[in-house]
C-alpha cells in the first residue's frame, strides 16, 4: 500500500535542507513518490496561518478548497507515494506577533488527518514532526523572527515568553491523542543530522524507498541557518531605534543581503 507522509513542522528543525534536498533530487524521486512543498502549498497554509494567531475554525472553512487546489489531479496512483512538507501547514513560528506557542497544532493536524484519509483512501497515513533540543530551538527561533519582523526582545526575554512552544515531547502527546490511530513519528534534528541526507532521510524513511536510490541523491548544505550573534544584536539595535517601521525593514533587508542571511546554499 503506498505511503502519504505528512510534515507540517515544526519550523526551525532542518526543515528548509531537508525540502531543499527533495527539490534538487526531485526528478530521480518522481517515479515513486510525488512532492508538494512551500511552493505548492503556500496557498493552503494561509489558513493555519491565521487560526494560529486566532483559533478560530471560522478561519479554516476554506481549507479543503485550498488543498484540493494544491493536489488537484492528483489519485490513487499505483505504487506512488505522496509527500507534503511545509512547516507553515503549522502556523506561524512561535514569536510571530500574537503567537505564543504551538497550541493550534493538535486542532490543525487533526483537520489534515481527516481530509487526507478521506481524500487518498488508498494511501497509508503517517505525520512526521521534526524537533529539536529545547535550548536549541529557541535560539533558533529568535534568529528567525529577528530578520522577519521588528522584535525588540532580548534573547532571554524571548525564551522565557516562548519556552513552552519547545516543548516538543508533551506538544506530541497532544497531537497523538487529537489523531487517534494515525501514526505520529518524531525525528530530533540531533539525531537526523547525522544521517547521509540530513533531515530529509526522516521524511524518505517511511516510504521504505529503494536504498540505491537513496545512495544516489545528491546531498545539499544545510539552509537558512539565520543571522550570527552580531547581526542579531545589530538587529536589536535597530529595532529598538527611532526610525520609523519602513525605515527600519528596508535597513534590515539591506542588512541581511549584504550578511547573505536565509534562502537555500545553491
Amino acid at each position: 500500500m503506498p505511503r502519504l507522509v505528512l510534515h507540517p513542522g515544526f519550523h526551525k528543525t532542518g526543515t528548509s535542507t531537508a525540502q531543499h534536498l527533495l527539490w534538487k533530487n526531485r526528478k530521480a524521486l518522481l517515479p515513486h513518490v510525488e512532492i508538494f512543498q512551500i511552493r505548492h502549498l503556500a496557498a493552503a497554509a494561509e489558513p493555519a496561518l491565521r487560526f494560529s494567531k486566532t483559533q478560530d475554525p471560522i478561519e479554516l472553512i476554506d481549507l479543503v478548497d485550498l488543498f484540493e487546489n494544491a493536489l488537484r489531479g492528483i489519485g490513487p496512483r499505483e505504487g506512488r507515494h505522496i509527500l507534503l512538507t511545509h512547516e507553515g501547514l503549522s502556523g506561524h513560528m512561535p514569536g510571530w506577533p500574537g503567537v505564543a506557542d504551538y497550541g493550534a497544532a493538535p486542532a490543525l493536524f487533526a483537520y489534515y488527518a481527516e481530509y487526507l484519509a478521506e481524500r487518498f483512501p488508498h494511501h497509508e497515513l503517517e505525520l512526521v514532526l521534526t524537533t529539536r533540543a529545547r535550548t536549541d530551538w529557541l535560539w533558533s527561533a529568535y534568529r528567525h523572527q529577528m530578520q522577519a519582523h521588528r522584535l525588540t526582545q532580548r534573547a532571554e526575554e524571548f525564551r522565557s515568553a516562548h519556552a513552552a512552544a519547545a516543548e516538543f515531547a508533551a506538544l506530541a502527546e497532544e497531537i497523538r491523542a487529537a489523531l487517534g490511530p494515525v501514526p505520529v513519528r518524531l525525528a530530533p534534528l540531533e539525531e537526523t543530522r547525522k544521517a547521509r541526507l540530513g533531515p530529509a532521510a526522516a521524511l524518505l524513511e517511511p516510504l521504505a524507498l529503494p536504498q540505491a536510490l537513496l545512495d544516489s541523491l545528491t546531498l545539499v548544505p544545510p539552509a537558512n541557518a539565520g543571522p550570527g550573534p552580531k547581526l542579531v544584536a545589530e538587529l536589536l539595535a535597530l529595532h529598538r531605534s527611532d526610525l520609523t517601521d519602513t525605515e527600519v525593514e528596508a535597513k534590515r533587508a539591506a542588512m541581511l543581503a549584504a550578511a547573505g542571511v536565509g534562502g537555500w546554499v545553491r
